[in-house]
């Protein structure tokens, strides 16, 4: 049998490589050689897209931008417990006798 998975896996291999090469060959001959002036008048409309004015924004947009400013990105609250950490397989502190992850952990 080991023989036998060898062959087979040696035969999916080259399908795949000759899977892969008629790919290829499939795209290479879908491919369109440009002149340079189809090439520059396509960078310049690109060019033109990257000067157009921000005239389409919101006005709310604004607004937001300067509360982000306000607020510095990495301010972050941290939260202190009252009582020890319970573990998942302590008793639960309600006092039912369960296993925490089965009592209250279960909720979280």
């Amino acid at each position: 049998p080991k023989q036998e998975y060898k062959r087979e896996a040696f035969e999916l291999f080259t399908e795949m490589l000759e899977s892969l090469k008629h790919d290829v060959v499939t795209i290479l001959s879908k491919v369109q050689v440009q002149a340079e002036e189809d090439v520059e008048a396509v960078e310049e409309q690109r060019r033109r897209a990257e000067q157009v004015p921000h005239q389409y924004q919101h006005a709310e947009s604004h607004a937001l931008a300067d509360n982000e400013a306000a607020e510095p990105a990495g301010a972050v609250e941290t939260v202190m417990r009252d009582g020890p950490k319970v573990g998942r397989n302590d008793p639960c502190p309600c006092g039912s006798g369960k296993k925490y992850k089965h009592c209250h952990g279960k909720l979280a």
